[in-house]
C-alpha cells in the first residue's frame, strides 16, 4: 500500500482525539483539528501496515491551543485484535492508534537500536547500553492503566513511553533521567533511548524507551494489599504502616539529592517566599472556578498559604519529580524504583522544570498514602476506619523518617508541608470532579481536616 495519509484525516482525528483518556481539554469546546506533521515509520515500497507519527494541532474556542502526538496505523484490512484501537475507515483503508499494534511499535523500537535518522525525527540510543531489536510481536502490549501518556512493554524487557500531549523545548522527563543516569542513581528506570523531532525551530519529543522492570509491582497496588490484608494496625497489636514506607522515603531523598547535584538550584529570599505564597493562592482562587465547592474554605486556605511568606530564608529550591504519588514508583527485586519524572500532566513545560522545594514531593506521597487508606475503605473488606487512619499515619512518619535519615529534613518546615499538600489536596478535588465525581469526596476531607488544623 502507498504510505500516505488519506484525506479527511483531520476531521476524523478531530472526532476522535476529544475522547481518549489522555485528552488535557476536556471540557472546553474544541474549535477545530489540524495535522500539522506526520514522520513516517515506513517507507512507500513497504507492505502495510504503513505507520506514521502524527502531531496534531487543537485549537480551542478560547483561541489557545494544544499539540498532539497520535502515533498513526494504516491497512486495508483491521485485524480484530486493532479494533478498539480504530480512529475511522477512509478511502477504504483503516486509520487506528498505532500504539496498539505489535508490528509497529516494535518497528519503532527498532529505529531506535539502528540510531535512525530523517530530516523530521530523530530515534537514538541514550545512556551507553548496546540494544537489541524486538525479536517478535507476541510480548508487545500497551500497560493498561490510566496516564497522560502511553506505555508499551516490549519483550518484556522494554518500555516504550510515548508522550501525548507535545509541548515545545527539551522534554523535562528526558532531562531528568539523562541528569539521574549521569548522577550514577540506580533508583530509576535505565533510560535506553529515545524519538526526536523538530517543528519549525522547536525541539520536541516524541517519546523515550527504558528498561522494562518486569517483576516490579505498584507502590500503589501494594499500599492497597497493605490495607486490605491485614499490615493495617488494629486493636490486637499490629502497629505497622506501609511496609517499605521508610525505605521509600530514603530512595525520594536519593533522587532528590542526584538532581540537586545535576541540575540547576538555587534558593528562595523573602520575596521569594512571597511570590510563592502568591502563586498558590492564585491555583486555589483557579481551582474554584472549576469547583466552587472548594469557596467555603477560603480564608483558611488563604491562611495555611500565607504561612509560607513568613518562612525563613532563604529556602533551597531545585527541580524535583513534580507529581510524586504511590503510582509513580514501583516496588522490585532491587527495591524502590522512581517513574515518571514529567510533573503535573496539565502544568506548562516553564512550571515543570521551575526550581522547587523537594517538599513538594513529600507532600504528593504524603496524600497518596491518604487517598489509598481512604480509597481502601469504600472495600467491603476494609478494616475500620480508625485502623485505616491509624495506617496512613504510621506510613507517613515512616515516610519522612527514611527520608530525614538520608537528607534531613528540618522540622521548621512544617508550614510549607501543610501547603503543599493543602494545594495537591485542591488539585486531586478539580481532577476527580472533572472525571471521577464519585470520588470528591476523599480529597475534599484531606482540604477539610488541613484546614481545620489551621483555624
Amino acid at each position: 500500500m502507498t504510505a500516505t495519509l488519506p484525506q479527511h484525516i483531520d476531521t476524523a482525528l478531530g472526532a476522535w482525539i476529544p475522547r481518549q483518556r489522555w485528552f488535557a481539554g476536556q471540557g472546553r469546546a474544541v474549535l477545530g483539528t489540524t495535522l500539522a506533521s506526520a514522520v513516517p515509520l515506513t517507507g512507500p515500497q513497504d507492505t502495510e501496515p504503513a505507520g506514521f507519527l502524527a502531531l496534531v494541532h487543537v485549537c480551542f474556542a478560547d483561541g489557545q491551543a494544544e499539540t498532539y502526538h497520535v502515533p498513526l496505523g494504516l491497512r486495508t484490512r483491521l485485524p480484530a485484535a486493532l479494533e478498539p484501537y480504530l480512529i475511522a475507515r477512509l478511502e477504504d483503508t483503516a486509520v487506528y492508534d498505532a500504539t496498539g499494534d505489535p508490528e509497529l511499535t516494535s518497528r519503532l523500537v527498532e529505529l531506535i537500536t539502528r540510531n535512525h535518522h530523517t530530516p523530521r525525527a530523530r530515534f537514538r540510543t541514550q545512556g551507553g547500553h548496546p540494544l537489541a531489536a524486538p525479536t517478535g510481536t507476541e510480548r508487545t502490549r500497551p500497560l493498561g492503566v490510566e496516564q497522560s501518556n502511553t506505555s508499551i512493554v516490549i519483550d518484556d524487557r522494554y518500555l516504550l513511553k510515548l508522550f501525548r500531549r507535545i509541548v515545545a523545548g527539551p522534554n523535562p522527563e528526558l532531562e531528568a533521567l539523562a541528569a539521574l543516569q549521569q548522577a550514577g542513581n540506580r533508583d530509576v528506570p535505565r533510560l535506553l533511548g529515545s524519538v526526536s523531532g523538530r517543528q519549525g525551530t522547536d525541539e520536541l519529543t516524541y517519546g523515550l524507551l527504558q528498561h522494562y522492570e518486569p517483576d516490579a509491582d505498584s507502590g500503589w497496588d501494594l499500599a492497597l494489599r497493605s490495607i486490605l490484608l491485614g499490615d493495617a494496625p488494629s486493636s490486637e497489636g499490629r502497629t505497622g504502616g506501609f511496609p517499605g514506607a521508610a525505605q521509600l522515603g530514603a530512595t525520594v531523598a536519593g533522587v532528590h539529592r542526584d538532581l540537586a547535584a545535576q541540575l540547576p538550584v538555587a534558593v528562595l529570599d523573602q520575596a521569594g517566599l512571597e511570590r510563592l505564597a502568591l502563586q498558590l493562592r492564585k491555583r486555589y482562587v483557579r481551582a474554584c472556578s472549576s469547583a466552587p465547592q472548594l469557596r467555603r474554605y477560603a480564608p483558611s486556605v488563604h491562611s495555611v498559604f500565607a504561612a509560607v511568606a513568613t518562612l525563613p530564608a532563604p529556602l533551597p529550591v531545585q527541580r524535583v519529580h513534580g507529581d510524586l504519588h504511590l503510582g509513580q514508583v514501583l516496588r522490585g527485586p532491587r527495591g524502590w524504583l522512581v517513574l515518571d519524572f514529567e510533573g503535573e500532566p496539565a502544568a506548562s513545560r516553564a512550571e515543570r522544570t521551575a526550581l522547587t522545594s523537594p517538599v513538594k514531593d513529600l507532600a504528593g506521597m504524603l496524600r497518596s498514602f491518604d487517598y489509598a487508606a481512604r480509597h481502601a475503605r469504600r472495600c467491603p473488606s476494609a478494616p475500620s476506619a480508625d485502623d485505616v487512619r491509624a495506617w496512613a499515619e504510621a506510613s507517613r512518619e515512616a515516610f519522612l523518617a527514611g527520608y530525614a535519615a538520608v537528607t534531613g529534613l528540618d522540622p521548621g518546615l512544617q508550614p510549607l508541608l501543610r501547603a503543599y499538600e493543602l494545594d495537591k489536596a485542591v488539585y486531586e478535588v478539580v481532577y476527580e470532579t472533572r472525571h471521577r465525581p464519585a470520588l470528591v469526596d476523599i480529597p475534599l476531607s484531606a482540604v477539610e481536616r488541613i484546614t481545620a488544623a489551621s483555624r
